[in-house]
């Protein structure tokens, strides 16, 4: 008897390991997204008034980011106190707007929610909370850690089980940037659906055989009803004090559409010159019944597809302009089919899209690349370079020391932090932060640690090194800046804590120092700029110069140059007296969140929204004004032999004239963001990319 109950066990769990899963049963949940406390506290007030009041009750919630506006831990607290007025549990997940200035956010969440991905299983199905918010960027991105974590995590419940994936950004090449990599992760699982939010608007298709749900906003009182029933889910729009959406989405639990089969023509794509590439696409058989087809391609991620084909045919071949470097091509095949919906108890007819996605990787012209070192994980971090060596920091939490002819590693010291902050060499030592907390101090030919300073605050900026007037080694100071508003003055020597000031705002940049006069300069989410005595932290002048706190001047680092200030918010470039603060003069800029550069009598200035400009450095006057190929984020400019040297933040490296603004050579580095800034040096340009890499690139392959 016990024998055969041993047997049937064991058949029991062989079954079920086959299954992977136990059978689904019938459930509803909420989806909530994009509620930008403070001022959207009232409205998803309203929504939580009345999902509490549904029939039948839901069982749980989940919150698909941008719950904050800022990041501050006021916007948690609001959000929390709302949303803690639920009837049953929720789910938090971040977005960009708690991450992309400052991630005290992210601190904050992790405190608040623990780790910022995470899965459980209900009722039969497997639900993932992907975390696609980046440190100091606005872009959505699933970093190198993250991915493993997703793969481990998909390996433990088998390819049968249903899965929800949750994030902020839809996963579409201009949603997560890493995308491709993405998928090639999720692919054989059986993902039923992404919900997702970031667009303030509702969006149905479906990539590459997974259904996209995007949620309205709580700021319109938007939310998504999702309601489990036997092998199917029925999901749609709702919004306070309005009827329920006439189409709801039908989604079944264990059915999958396969994808249209197609493949590249040998040599598939062709470069025919250095502008550009002729491509070429054969398909087989289709395994839908397409209502009407269409094919599109585009070269890299954050630009325009062009429709080639308005219907499919067995071929397709298109010449499509680029320029020098490294590219991805993109095609989607987009198909629209006929569906059906259900309101109440009438069904319907109607269409919905399939988007089938595939990259391919290609190089025009002269590479240029003389090295690339992989890292662990994306890298945030400018290089710093000196006597040969690269330092460049990664969020893989590793400082690396590089050879900065073959890339070759010469010393790496691990931390438990991503590092965002760029490393800073003064004398024999490398000094840097992490987000554990803590300020490293190393011996910069060994790697070994001298001292470090360690606060219960992650720490983000780059530290700066404040030499004294009268070159005493024992006066010098290292000044750190706290995502919290904290700044500290540390005895260089041996890490103890000198002073304090608290802004009690986010000031996440590398202060500006004067060693004339003492004083480090910092600008605050508070909206103010302030100058601190760096012997004794007491305030020397402060002045609020923005009202508000988006894209306020903690956003950006400060740049210093005879007796003047040269500072940015999001909306403007100020010119300051080092004295006291005052207005020599101010002009309109737009979206910039990159520290200023001064060449001759220019500040130049770059945004976020693909624009460079520079002002005259005396009066404020707009000089010029030119679009980049992309949004720069962060990244500051640099100066090389006359030329200005851009990095964009979707890998393009712009060459340019900085007395007129033109674009002279143009470089491609690759199809991930960037944005860390360039360090140029002995003809090589080092950068680091969020495809894991510290690239060294030879300028003269570029600029001939």
């Amino acid at each position: 008897m016990i024998l055969i109950q041993t047997i049937l066990t064991a058949a029991v769990l062989l079954l079920t390991t086959i299954s992977g899963f136990a059978e689904s049963k019938d459930f509803t949940f909420i989806q909530l997204t994009d509620g930008h406390m403070e001022k959207g506290a009232v409205y998803l007030s309203s929504t939580i008034a009345e999902i509490n009041k549904l029939t039948p009750a839901p069982e749980f919630a989940v919150f698909t980011g941008d719950f904050a506006n800022y990041g501050t831990v006021r916007e948690f607290d609001k959000y929390a106190q709302i949303m803690d007025g639920l009837n049953y549990k929720y789910y938090t997940v971040l977005g960009n707007h708690e991450t992309q200035n400052n991630d005290v956010g992210y601190y904050t969440y992790q405190q608040r929610y623990g780790s910022p991905y995470h899965s459980f299983d209900h009722n039969g199905i497997h639900f993932v909370l992907l975390n696609t918010g980046v440190s100091s960027t606005g872009a959505g991105f699933i970093t190198a850690a993250q991915l493993e974590w997703l793969r481990s995590d998909l390996q433990k419940i088998g390819t049968q089980m249903p899965v929800f994936l949750f994030s902020h950004h839809l996963p579409t090449d201009r949603g997560i940037g890493n995308n491709v990599e993405v998928y090639q992760v999720i692919k054989d699982y059986n993902i039923r659906a992404w919900f997702t939010g970031h667009l303030h608007a509702t969006r149905h298709f479906i990539w590459n055989g997974i259904h996209v749900l995007v949620t309205k906003d709580t700021l319109t009182c938007g939310y998504r009803i999702i309601q489990v029933k036997g092998d199917k889910v029925f999901t749609y729009n709702k919004e306070v004090d309005k009827p329920e959406s006439p189409d709801k989405v039908v989604i079944g639990l264990y059915t999958k559409k396969s994808a249209p089969e197609y493949e590249l023509i040998s040599p598939g794509y062709q470069v025919d010159t250095a502008t550009s590439i002729t491509c070429a696409v054969k398909f087989s058989t289709l395994t839908l019944t397409a209502v009407k087809a269409s094919l599109r391609a585009k070269v890299d991620r954050d630009t325009t597809y062009t429709l080639v084909y308005s219907t499919i045919t067995q071929l397709w071949q298109q010449n499509i302009p680029v320029i020098q470097g490294n590219h991805t091509l993109i095609i989607q095949m987009v198909l629209t089919e006929k569906t059906t919906f259900y309101s109440g108890n009438v069904v319907s007819t109607g269409t919905i899209g399939y988007i089938w996605e595939k990259s391919y990787n290609f190089t025009v012209g002269d590479n240029a690349v003389a090295w690339k070192y992989a890292t662990g994980d994306m890298v945030i971090s400018a290089p710093v370079v000196e006597n040969g060596n690269v330092y460049c920091g990664s969020a893989d939490g590793t400082m690396y020391c590089l050879s900065a002819s073959t890339g070759g590693v010469k010393w790496k010291y691990a931390t438990n932090g991503i590092i965002s902050g760029d490393p800073v060499i003064y004398k024999d030592k490398l000094i840097f932060g992490s987000h554990d907390g803590n300020v490293y101090v190393l011996d910069k030919t060994a790697g070994a640690l001298y001292w470090k300073y360690t606060s219960t605050v992650p720490v983000y900026s780059t530290p700066v090194v404040a030499e004294s007037k009268d070159g005493d080694f024992n006066n010098t100071r290292i000044v750190v800046a706290h995502g919290n508003g904290l700044i500290a003055g540390l005895s260089f020597t041996d890490g103890t804590v000198l002073w304090r000031y608290n802004t009690k705002y986010a000031v996440s940049i590398c202060p500006a120092y004067n060693r004339e006069n003492g004083t480090v300069y910092f600008g605050g989410w508070d909206g103010y700029t302030r100058g601190i005595s760096v012997s004794t932290g007491g305030v020397v002048w402060s002045r609020r110069i923005y009202r508000g706190m988006w894209g306020a001047p903690g956003s950006n680092s400060p740049v210093i140059d005879g007796d003047k200030l040269y500072l940015n918010d999001i909306g403007k470039v100020y010119a300051l007296t080092l004295s006291s603060g005052s207005t020599v003069w101010s002009s309109t800029v737009t979206h910039s969140t990159s520290k200023p550069v001064i060449y001759g009598d220019k500040v130049i200035v770059c945004s976020s929204d693909n624009k460079v400009q520079a002002y005259d450095k005396s009066t404020g006057a707009l000089l010029w004004r030119v679009q980049a190929k992309h949004g720069i984020h962060r990244a500051q400019p640099v100066i090389y032999n006359d030329y200005l040297v851009i990095s964009t933040s979707w890998g393009t490296v712009h060459i340019m004239n900085p007395d007129t603004g033109k674009i002279v050579y143009n470089y491609q580095l690759s199809d991930y963001q960037v944005t860390s800034t360039p360090c140029i040096m002995s003809g090589k340009l080092y950068i680091g990319s969020s495809d894991k890499n510290v690239y060294a690139v030879e300028l003269d392959r570029i600029m001939k």
